[in-house]
Order: C-alpha cells, then structure tokens, then sequence
C-alpha cells in the first residue's frame, strides 16, 4: 500500500544503497523483504512509517533527504504526518525545528498556527482558548484542504478538545463529528496510522464517558478492540478495558466492573514481562 501522504524518491534511496555497496537484500535484512525495497527504489511504493525510518537508518539517511521534488509545503506536511503519528508533535520545539530544515523561504502559516496551538494545547497550564484562537485560523488556511485525511481527523479531534476544555460540549461535540467523518478507511492504513486512529478514538471514548454517553462509548470501545484483533496490536486494549470498566462502575455493574479491570490488569502484566 502506497501512504499518500509521504512523498518518497525511491531513486534517492538506490542511489544511496549502492554508494553503499549493498543489495536490496542487504538493506532490508531483518527489516522488511527485498520485494519491498524493489517497490521503494522502482515504484515509489511507500512501506509502513516504521519500516521506513528503519530503513533510512540503517542508510544513515534523514526523512528529508528522501522527498521527492514536490514543494516545501509538501515536504512539511510529510513531517507533520510524521510527528502526529509518533506523538513527537507534543514537542512542537522540535517539530519548528525540523520545519526550519525544509523551508527554503516560503511562508507556512497553516503549521505555523498548528505549532502555537500545541503550544499552548500541551503546556503544564493549557490555554485551550490560544490553542483553539490558532487551530480555527489553521483550519481556514488552504493547506488544510489538501492535507492528508488522517491529519485532518487529528486536527479535528484537537479542536474539539479544545472546545470541551473550555467547556463548550456542544461545539465539541460538532468538532467530533466532523472527527469521525473524516476517519481514514482502517483496512487500507499502515499499523502506525492505526495506532493514531487507537489513540485519537480513546481520547473520543472518555469524552463520551465524561457526557454520560455511555452506549455510544461502548460501541466505539468494541469496534476498537475489534481493530487491535484485527490488526495483531496490543497498543491501547488495556486502556479500552479500563474505559470499559469505568462505563460498568458508573452505572452500578460490579460483576462487569470487575471483568474488565481483570482483563486490563492481565494485558499490563502480560506488557511488563
């Protein structure tokens, strides 16, 4: 599967595998397959973000230094991909930082606005006023259109919870929605996409636990333990059984209560071993 929102050269990557003096068996040695390195190098064919780092690791290469001649912005939003899929955008320093790197003097104030509304979304004292002030104005800029649809359905779910700090549970919940809409098809998406979805969904969950929403709650907590089954990833389950459980002491189910947490203390021990 091809990950639209990277834009990979896969010259770049053959050019350096041979400067090298290596095979593609070589370079994908307990990585991936060489059929995979073939598709990176001839077809611009794009494996799961954590094959890829993997790979230009072991080619002492940066993210950067892969992209395709596509412009500054599409190169920015390649990293933006990278950094909310991986949490690093929590440190919006270092994603500023990066953005540096790539710019060649072209305004980006659609990730400008984003940085300072993290910023401000992930202080020690949230101001989820300033951070939502930035997030709408990121949302009006054009880039916003033609960003990737899983960065759209995160930025999405920022801007809800932003509204719900402020207390507006009824725009949050129309930031959710518009969230949900947005979510990128889960059968077609790379396991680091899907760990994002796990995780903006949990955040989903407690909102709806925290308005009493508790059906909905569950039914969104069974379609993602679902997704962790289907997907070999134990990423979140133990969070979705405690999220579970908490529906069950709310509303006075002891016997169910117990279950869960049982089933959520074995998955953290299983983790710890």
């Amino acid at each position: 599967m091809q990950d639209k929102s990277i834009f990979l050269d896969g010259k770049k990557i053959k050019d350096r595998r041979i400067l090298l003096k290596m095979s593609q068996s070589d370079l994908a040695k307990n990585i991936t397959t060489q059929a995979t390195i073939s598709l990176m190098e001839n077809q611009n064919r794009v494996p799961n973000i954590v094959i890829l780092l993997e790979i230009l690791s072991r080619l002492n290469l940066e993210f950067t230094d892969i992209g395709s001649n596509n412009s500054d912005e599409q190169e920015i939003e390649t990293l933006f991909t990278r950094h909310l899929i991986h949490e690093e955008i929590k440190n919006p320093v270092s994603f500023q930082f990066e953005q540096q790197k790539i710019k060649s003097g072209n305004k980006t104030d659609f990730y400008e606005h984003i940085i300072r509304a993290l910023d401000h979304f992930y202080n020690k004292n949230p101001d989820y006023y300033k951070a939502l002030e930035n997030l709408k104005l990121a949302a009006q800029e054009s880039q916003f259109k033609s960003i990737s649809k899983l960065n759209q359905y995160v930025i999405y779910q920022y801007l809800a919870l932003c509204q719900n700090g402020l207390g507006c549970v009824k725009a949050a919940r129309n930031y959710f929605d518009e969230m949900l809409a947005n979510e990128p098809n889960t059968s077609v998406i790379s396991d680091e996409q899907c760990r994002c979805i796990l995780k903006v969904r949990s955040n989903y969950i407690d909102f709806l636990v925290e308005n009493g929403e508790y059906q909905l709650s569950e039914y969104y907590i069974k379609e993602s333990l679902v997704l962790c089954k289907h997907r070999y990833t134990i990423y979140l389950v133990s969070n979705f059984y405690r999220q579970w459980a908490n529906i069950q002491k709310n509303t006075g189910k002891n016997d169910l209560f117990l279950k869960y947490m049982f089933r959520a203390d074995n998955v953290d021990t299983f983790l710890a071993l």
